[in-house]
């Protein structure tokens, strides 16, 4: 029989208890921890992304190009070429008197070289003035009339002579002659001082000389208007409104029907030059013509034409 003190300690036995316990709460621990998600290994869900909305989306157009054209290169300088300025133009007509008895191609005044200010009209606008010069064949004198023409009818109303061809004496072909020239220098003096008269006290007024055809252009351009000129015709054209204010043709046949071309005696057979001149505040028109005369060396004659344009 055996005792109590044969038999195994009880301490022993709780011991083992102890570690069997401690190892099976280790255990638990141990598969709660692998069995608990850690948050740094948080898996990511992927989410569908929000449709932008239409009102927010700007167009871009794609830019056109741009062209460019560069100016034409500037002129070698030897091609520039500086036109004069045009010469002063009178406001009222002068008579020079010691320019009328000189040879145009010897006058030693520069005066004699300045605008005349013809043709000209009256401040009431009844009468024109033009300076007549008529052409001297073959001997070449100078010689001066001052016509005065209704500004209505076109008509000569009296016709002023200042110096005619004929009685033109050259200085320098002796004294007799200086002595014959001086007394028609006065003769020349008080015409012109007479017929300067009249203009003065008419208050005459120039035209506005739009060039003839016989100038280096044939288009002519002065106050706001332009001439154009073609052989027998002319026109004048209002730049501002592009508008032909005045036309004419001057055929010779229809302005000389009685003229006798069979004959020996001198007949206008052409325009020979045409000059036209304007009045703004009556909007008057004078055309001086040229007609050429034939057969052979029968010089030339002018006439001047007048016409009222309305408004």
């Amino acid at each position: 029989m055996l005792t109590r003190s044969a038999l195994p300690p009880r301490s022993n036995r709780v011991v083992t208890i102890g570690i069997v316990a401690t190892c099976a709460i280790a255990t638990a621990v141990a598969t709660k921890i692998a069995l608990t998600p850690s948050a740094r290994q948080e898996p990511t869900i992927a989410r569908p992304a929000a449709k932008p909305a239409t009102s927010a989306i700007i167009p871009i157009t794609t830019p056109q190009p741009i062209v460019v054209h560069a100016p034409p290169p500037p002129p070698p300088k030897e091609a520039l070429v500086e036109l004069p300025p045009p010469p002063p133009r009178a406001t009222t007509p002068v008579i020079r008197a010691a320019c009328v008895t000189s040879d145009p191609e010897t006058q030693s005044h520069a005066s004699c070289t300045w605008d005349s200010g013809f043709p000209a009209i009256s401040a009431d606008g009844s009468t024109i003035a033009a300076a007549y010069i008529p052409v001297d064949n073959g001997r070449g004198h100078p010689g001066l009339s001052i016509r005065f023409i209704d500004a209505t009818t076109g008509k000569r109303v009296k016709d002023m002579l200042v110096l005619s061809p004929h009685e033109y004496v050259d200085r320098t072909a002796g004294e007799e002659a200086e002595r014959k020239h001086q007394a028609l220098q006065q003769k020349v003096d008080r015409r012109a001082a007479s017929a300067q008269r009249l203009l003065d006290e008419g208050a005459y007024r120039s035209l506005v000389r739009l060039g003839s055809r016989g100038t280096a252009s044939e288009l002519v351009q002065a106050a706001g208007l332009e001439a154009e000129y073609d052989m027998d015709a002319a026109r004048i054209i209002d730049l501002a409104s592009n508008t032909v204010l005045w036309q004419r043709r001057f055929a010779v046949g229809e302005l000389f029907p009685n003229r006798e071309l069979d004959g020996e005696r001198c007949q206008p057979i052409g325009v020979g030059d045409v000059a036209l001149s304007w009045d703004p505040q009556t909007r008057t028109v004078l055309a001086e013509v040229a007609f050429a005369h034939g057969p052979e060396f029968c010089g030339e004659s002018k006439h001047d034409y007048v016409q009222r344009v309305r408004g």
